[in-house]
């Protein structure tokens, strides 16, 4: 087992990020195919609003939900010649992987350990109702994605004190926020960790 940790520690990054990609995206594969029904949400909330910015009416479409996922929602229609139920999966399975991408580098940067690093990817990626949520209509994953990643450029300015990494984390934070309000407690919880580590209480 050391062994194993050891081959795992000397492989460069990229490569990991590789393969902890491949590994999300075999991992959703077989719920992609076994798709049935489209959720509630996705069918009577997101689609409706993402017509209605198609149809140009944006302030009727902001006044109904919080913009980011049905704004993403209907642009990606125009790749997939409207068919809104499939641009809302093809959306939720891209942030499906970008999230295991940003699991893995925020635990890399949190314990400075490749294989914890992994295992975190293993257990993100093998969760089932996630798995469900990353092929249809909903938005849950592109929260889960911007949620990780935010807290993986707050840790990383913590630890290098660059301060676009603190600007990418607010960005991202603010997108949250814009897709799901209660995305400001982690925004609170990463401003406590900083405090307490910087002694500024």
């Amino acid at each position: 087992m050391t062994k194993v940790l050891s081959k795992i520690e000397e492989l460069k990054t990229s490569r990991l990020l590789i393969f902890s990609a491949l590994m999300a995206i075999v991992s959703i594969v077989p719920p992609w195919f076994h798709y049935d029904i489209i959720a509630e949400d996705g069918a009577f909330h997101y689609i409706p609003i993402a017509k209605i910015i198609i149809e140009g009416d944006i302030l009727n479409a902001l006044s109904q939900e919080l913009p980011v996922y049905p704004l993403l929602v209907s642009g990606m229609s125009f790749l997939t010649g409207n068919n809104f139920e499939l641009a809302g999966r093809i959306l939720s399975a891209i942030f499906y992987v970008l999230s295991a991408l940003g699991m893995f580098k925020l635990t890399h940067s949190a314990f400075n350990s490749k294989p914890a690093a992994i295992l975190s990817v293993i257990f993100l990626i093998t969760n089932r109702d996630l798995m469900d949520l990353g092929v249809d209509c909903l938005k849950e994953t592109l929260v889960l994605c911007l949620i990780i990643w935010s807290s993986y450029f707050w840790i990383s300015w913590m630890i290098s004190k660059k301060r676009f990494l603190l600007v990418l984390s607010l960005v991202f934070f603010i997108l949250g926020c814009l897709t799901r309000s209660t995305v400001a407690f982690f925004l609170l919880s990463c401003v406590f960790v900083w405090l307490f580590s910087e002694r500024k209480w």
